[in-house]
C-alpha cells in the first residue's frame, strides 16, 4: 500500500507533461493531475479572460462647511448600499486654520465606480465647487487568478484521491498515518488557496474608489491677520517649549553643583595662598 501512496502523491505533485498521462501502479490508473499540466490547460482555456482590478482616484474641493456634509453623505449612501458597496477607510480632519480635509475609500461595482466622478462633479458644482482630480489605474491580476485556479484545482483532485485511499479497506496503520498526513498538509494549501482567490476576486468583481476632500483656509479678516493668529496660536506652545529646556538645563546641572562650589573654594584658597607668599 505505501507504494501506491507514494506514487499518487508523486505523479499528482511533479508530472510535468503536455497532455493527461495515465499510468497502471498497483492497480490504481491514475491520472497527471500536477498543478503544472492544469496550469497549462487553465491558460490555454482562458486565453480570451481578462480579470482586471481598476482604482479611481478622485479629488473635490468645495466650500469648507460643505466637507463634512459631503464626506457624511457618500459614507451613509455606500452604507445604504449594502453588499454592492464596501467602506474601506474613512476620516475627517481639521488644521485650526479654517481649512477641513476628508477622505473616504469604498468599493463600487464596476459600472458604478466608473461613473461616479460624473456624480461627484455635479455635486461640487451644485455646492460652489469643482473636481480638481479624476484618474484610474488598473492592476492586470489575470496571471494570478489563473495561477491559482490551477493550484487550486490541482490539490483538490489530489485531495480526493488521498480521501480515496482512505477508504480502501485494505490499509494498514501506518499507511492510513502517512494519507492523513499528506491530507491535512494539501487540505491546508487548498484554503490558502481558496482565500488568496476570494482576495483576487473581490479586487476584480469591486474597483476601489478613492476622494479626497478638502477646502481652502478661511481668514478671518482676508487673510491678513493669518501670521498673527497662527503666532498668537503657538505661543503657549513656545513658552512651554522654552520653560522645559530650562528645567532640563537645570536638572542636569544641579547635581555637579557641590563639585563645582568644591572647585571654586580650593582655587581661591590657593590664590590667596600665593598672593600671602609672595607679599611676604
Amino acid at each position: 500500500m505505501r507504494p501506491v501512496i507514494m506514487s499518487v502523491i508523486i505523479i499528482a505533485l511533479a508530472g510535468c507533461d503536455q497532455s493527461p498521462d495515465y499510468s497502471e501502479t498497483a492497480g490504481y490508473r491514475v491520472a497527471d493531475t500536477s498543478p503544472l499540466f492544469i496550469a497549462k490547460e487553465a491558460v490555454q482555456s482562458a486565453e480570451t479572460e481578462n480579470f482586471i482590478a481598476y482604482r479611481y482616484t478622485l479629488g473635490v474641493q468645495v466650500p469648507a462647511d460643505a466637507v463634512e456634509p459631503l464626506h457624511a453623505r457618500h459614507v451613509k449612501e455606500c452604507a445604504n448600499a449594502g453588499l454592492n458597496c464596501r467602506l474601506i477607510d474613512s476620516r475627517v480632519q481639521q488644521d485650526g486654520f479654517g481649512r477641513t480635509t476628508a477622505y473616504v475609500t469604498f468599493r463600487l461595482l464596476p459600472a458604478e465606480a466608473s461613473g461616479f466622478a460624473a456624480k461627484l462633479t455635479a455635486e461640487a458644482e451644485a455646492l460652489g465647487g469643482a473636481l480638481t482630480e479624476n484618474s484610474v489605474s488598473s492592476n492586470d491580476l489575470s496571471r494570478s487568478v489563473i495561477d491559482t485556479r490551477a493550484q487550486l484545482e490541482a490539490k483538490t483532485k489530489l485531495r480526493d484521491r488521498l480521501l480515496a485511499l482512505l477508504d480502501n479497506a485494505g490499509s494498514t496503520v501506518g499507511d492510513l498515518v502517512e494519507v492523513e498526513r499528506e491530507l491535512a498538509r494539501v487540505q491546508g494549501e487548498i484554503d490558502s488557496a481558496t482565500s488568496l482567490m476570494a482576495h483576487l476576486r473581490a479586487q476584480i468583481d469591486m474597483s476601489a474608489v478613492e476622494i479626497n476632500y478638502y477646502s481652502e483656509p478661511q481668514s478671518i479678516d482676508g487673510g491678513t491677520s493669518a501670521p498673527i493668529t497662527g503666532a498668537l496660536r503657538s505661543f503657549i506652545s513656545v513658552m512651554a517649549n522654552s520653560l522645559g529646556h530650562v528645567i532640563t538645563f537645570l536638572a542636569a546641572t544641579i547635581p555637579w553643583l557641590p563639585l563645582i562650589l568644591g572647585a571654586g573654594w580650593l582655587l581661591r584658597w590657593a590664590w590667596r595662598k600665593w598672593r600671602v607668599r609672595k607679599a611676604g
